[in-house]
């Protein structure tokens, strides 16, 4: 590993995204791939994984755990992609972060190859702690 004082959050794997990965892929993107935790955990068998990560520490521990890996967010490196090229788009805790999800879900197809699958999570606002500091608070910090 490496000295970079990374925070905690990018070095989780999300081992609870895991089971719904499908069952054969070859070329993968992790959008917000953080250290590279999950890639390197549970995209094993992809023959060519890139990533994205717009934290520079976190994408220098990630590097070398990807084919290709692009600073930045999607938006600033989005045209670095090939069109009609990844078999699996992995968005773990990411999409809440774009400043247009609709936007982003509609730009993505076209990364994608026909039958593609793209798999992520998103924090439950549903949760009664999430919900109490939203409403109450008028915060909504990122926990665990």
């Amino acid at each position: 590993m490496t000295d970079l004082p990374v925070r905690q959050y990018f070095l989780n794997s999300r081992q609870e995204v895991a089971p719904l990965l499908p069952m054969s892929y070859l070329r993968t993107l992790e959008i917000g791939c953080g250290a590279g935790g999950f890639s390197q955990t549970y995209l094993n068998s992809a023959n060519e994984k890139w990533g994205i990560e717009p934290d520079i520490e976190a994408a220098a521990i990630a590097t070398p755990k990807f084919h290709n890996l692009l600073v930045g967010t999607y938006d600033q490196v989005s045209t670095k992609l090939p069109d009609d090229y990844f078999d699996l788009v992995v968005c773990n805790d990411v999409i809440e972060h774009m400043e247009d999800h609709d936007a982003f879900l509609q730009a993505i197809k076209s990364k994608m190859k026909s039958g593609a699958y793209l798999v992520g999570s998103i924090p439950n606002i549903r949760h009664f702690t999430a919900l109490v500091k939203l409403l109450i608070f008028k915060d909504w910090p990122y926990a665990n």
